[in-house]
């Protein structure tokens, strides 16, 4: 399993040409392995509220969206906890970033590495395993 970072499936979705060889082997699996992605529904806010803010061309809502993203084969969709919360404000991780911080607590409290090409993820003080 690995929980995916927001870019990750903006790209999946409509620049899959940008994910690297890592991203694009766990993207072109699930047929083969059901349900080993993990996405925040986090990442479905994030982007929306990015789409409203006019940083990404998506044709159509988040809300529009969300009955073919539930879709997406191999992919469960994790809603965040109190727990996942709670350690996305403990962390000991210099990034502001609160969709990071939650995304971090979200692969800390499920064992499994993000992944990411945010270089935050893969410095010496990041919490988590960052794969890219």
């Amino acid at each position: 399993m690995i929980l995916f970072d927001t870019h990750v499936l903006y790209w999946w979705l409509g620049d899959p040409l940008r994910l690297s060889a890592t991203a694009r082997d766990w993207t072109e699996q699930p047929a083969l392995n059901p349900k080993t992605i993990l996405i925040s529904t986090v990442t479905l806010w994030e982007l929306e509220y990015k789409r409203r803010a006019g940083k990404l061309a998506f044709a159509t809502s988040l809300r529009e969206a969300w009955p073919n993203l539930k879709l997406l084969p191999g992919v469960e969709w994790i809603s965040p906890a109190a727990e996942d919360w709670l350690k996305a404000v403990e962390l000991g991780w210099n990034h502001r970033d609160p969709a990071d911080r939650l995304i971090a607590a979200l692969a800390l409290n499920r064992g499994v590495p993000v992944l990411t090409k945010d270089g935050k993820f893969h410095e010496t003080d990041s919490p988590v395993k960052a794969v890219w």
